[in-house]
């Protein structure tokens, strides 16, 4: 499982099936379909809330990015860190 880090904004007024919208697009007031501009949104980050607390200046993972963790570390050796890097970097 690869976590895009990006946040992304969900239209609150579209009923169709994916009424997800880029930041790009967002910026620049992209309209489609029966999205419109004015519509209600919000921001979602796909990474989920971080559950752990890390005082660092670093990104921190969020839920998501821990359940993809445990879920490598159940599928391969435990000793085979090369390979588990090629799935966070």
């Amino acid at each position: 499982m690869i976590i895009n880090p990006a946040p992304i904004v969900k239209c609150l007024e579209c009923v169709y099936v994916n009424p997800f919208i880029c930041i790009p697009c967002f910026r620049s007031g992209t309209e489609g379909g029966k999205h419109n501009r004015s519509h209600k949104y919000t921001l979602l980050d796909p990474k989920g809330p971080p559950i752990f607390n890390v005082v660092s200046d670093k990104r921190q993972f969020g839920i998501m990015e821990d359940v993809a963790l445990l879920e490598l570390l159940c599928e391969t050796n435990q000793d085979n860190w090369d390979e588990k890097n090629t799935c966070f970097s």
